[in-house]
């Protein structure tokens, strides 16, 4: 019923403006001599005089068509009889635009008399949205389908493309794995659907992908998000916890666009647990029975100490135009962040590359590829175990610890004598050993500042599809994609001493190798035709997939010198 509205709407306006536009000559004439001077300010400006006539497609005249040079304020309309003058050299580029109407631009070049005719863009006054294999009208898609536009995106600050639609759709839960810079994240569609893996499918410019980390967001032109049986049916058992569908920019028709958008902050922690001082972690002791003293002074608070101002800067920068048959755009990113807690060593760097063509070969063939390249390289300190986390050793460790020793205490000396290596900072400091908790729990600074666990991401998204429209109404799509994804994780554990529990006097250096590849080829074919008010659409295709995943782990220890 809304599209007979709007037919109707459009019908009637076209009635009225042609049987209107004997009685609106006039008026019209006497506007026109009257706007005459501030149309001439708008017109000013060196070239030529162009004039034409603007229809729509029955080649009725369109009065009132916003006609502008782009990427100018100058500009005029088109009068009662749907024709226009205005003064333009040869490299600008006129932009026809009326509401109800798909807009056009023309390059000027040697023309002078430039007549067009604009077509009905009923597609615009009803918002679209992206489903398996194609775009519907939202008003007639029953589904539950929820639309993430590229403006909400943009306006985040984070760098993962999961941070930035948390709270944005019902239904969507996004869980940190950690709060470490470019740690992985869980997204859940409709809470958790199964007891195994309950991640969604994404898919990103029609190419299966297992996570979209290497995506910036700032490359996203729409994301829609399927969350129920109906909308991600198609896509069979993969789609069983939801589907994340997501669409790249592309170009558009015209001279070449560069943008560059540049961003830093500084984050910290919204909240610092209070910790007890010197003073009340020995009262807390006296009352649980225990004698402790605090001869030397101290009153460290180790959280302080593991935490700071961590800055982030990110940069993103896009080439984008087209002339009339192939469109292009080239974009490039780059993210840095560090930790606030670990500053630099837990720090995540993130270089990524697109590159996106469309060519309309015929007026019935189209093809395309969307390529999307991307590096990451991420520190990592140990925050998953019960005594080695950095956090967790902060949480126990007592305040009467320094974070380094003056010098060479007797505890250490005795050590020394023993052969034990410990752990010292750039300036030939020891890190201090506990003076009052025992066990595994250990200084957090040591650690956090002699933790060498890295990873490397490479990752290659590609996909080259081809579109043929013989006649009206049917389509025929054939894509292959390919996926590439290289992690190289390496960690080296240095020799260190600050209990018998927690000990290390060999050195270990650990390498896992993870890659996998995915090659997709679909063929589909969709017909869409209406009857009176109802529309049907039919769609029918098959998907070919390989999929490799081979990893390798090697671990090598180098004994201290005298061992055996």
């Amino acid at each position: 019923m809304k599209k007979n509205r709007v037919y109707y709407a459009l019908d009637r306006l076209k009635k009225v403006r042609r049987t209107g536009i004997k009685l609106l000559t006039s008026f019209a004439t006497m506007l026109i001599i009257s706007l005459a001077t501030s149309v001439a300010v708008f017109a000013q400006g060196s070239g030529r005089m162009i004039s034409g006539t603007v229809t729509d497609a029955q080649g009725s005249p369109l009065p009132g068509v916003n006609v502008v040079i782009q990427g100018t304020l100058k500009g005029t309309i088109s009068n009662a009889d749907g024709t226009y003058q205005i003064e333009a050299s040869p490299s600008d580029v006129l932009e026809f635009s009326f509401v109800g109407y798909a807009a056009q631009s023309v390059t000027v070049g040697n023309q002078s008399v430039i007549n067009v005719a604009l077509e009905e863009f009923v597609q615009g006054m009803d918002e679209v949205v992206v489903i398996g294999y194609g775009v519907q009208r939202k008003s007639v898609v029953t589904a539950a389908i929820s639309s993430v536009d590229a403006e909400t995106l943009e306006r985040s600050s984070l760098g993962r493309v999961e941070h930035a639609i948390q709270g944005k759709s019902a239904g969507i839960s996004v869980l940190p794995v950690s709060g470490s810079p470019g740690a992985g994240v869980k997204v859940r569609i409709r809470g958790t659907g199964s007891n195994g893996k309950s991640d969604p499918l994404y898919i990103v410019d029609g190419m299966k992908t297992g996570s979209i980390n290497d995506i910036n967001p700032n490359d996203i032109a729409s994301m829609e998000i399927l969350k129920d049986a109906a909308s991600a049916a198609i896509y069979g058992t993969e789609g069983a916890n939801g589907v994340v569908l997501i669409t790249t920019k592309s170009g558009s028709k015209g001279a070449a666009k560069v943008n560059y958008d540049f961003s830093y902050g500084i984050q910290n922690l919204s909240t610092n647990m209070e910790l007890m001082n010197a003073a009340q972690y020995k009262q807390f002791m006296t009352e649980a029975g225990l004698t402790i003293n605090n001869n030397e002074g101290y009153d460290t608070d180790w959280l302080d100490e593991i935490s700071q101002s961590a800055p982030m800067q990110r940069h993103n920068l896009s080439v984008s135009g087209g002339g009339e048959k192939t469109t292009y755009m080239v974009a490039g990113s780059y993210l840095y962040q560090e930790g606030a807690i670990g500053g630099s060593n837990a720090g995540f760097e993130r270089y990524t590359f697109r590159v996106n063509t469309k060519s309309d070969v015929k007026s019935w063939l189209e093809v395309g590829n969307n390529l999307n390249f991307s590096h990451s390289s991420r520190n990592m300190l140990p925050e998953d175990d019960e005594y080695r986390s950095v956090v967790n050793s902060a949480l126990l460790m007592d305040p009467f610890t320094p974070v380094f020793e003056k010098g060479v205490t007797p505890a250490i000396q005795d050590e020394l004598d023993k052969g034990t290596i410990f752990l010292k900072n750039k300036k030939g400091q020891y890190y201090a050993l506990n003076r009052f908790v025992s066990g595994e729990t250990a200084n957090p600074v040591a650690f956090m500042e002699n933790t060498h666990n890295k990873e490397l991401v490479d990752k290659l998204l590609a996909s080259f599809y081809g579109t043929i429209k013989p006649f009206e109404g049917f389509s025929f799509t054939s894509r292959v994609g390919l996926e590439l994804n290289y992690v190289t994780r390496k960690s080296w554990s240095p020799k260190y001493y600050f209990s018998v529990e927690r000990s290390n006097q060999i050195n270990i250096v650990e390498d896992w190798i993870d890659k996998y590849s995915n090659v997709l080829w679909e063929n589909f074919a969709s017909y869409n035709t209406s009857v009176k008010d109802h529309e049907f659409t039919v769609l029918a295709g098959m998907s070919f997939e390989d999929y490799k995943h081979p990893n390798y782990y090697l671990k090598s220890q180098m004994p201290k010198e005298g061992d055996a």
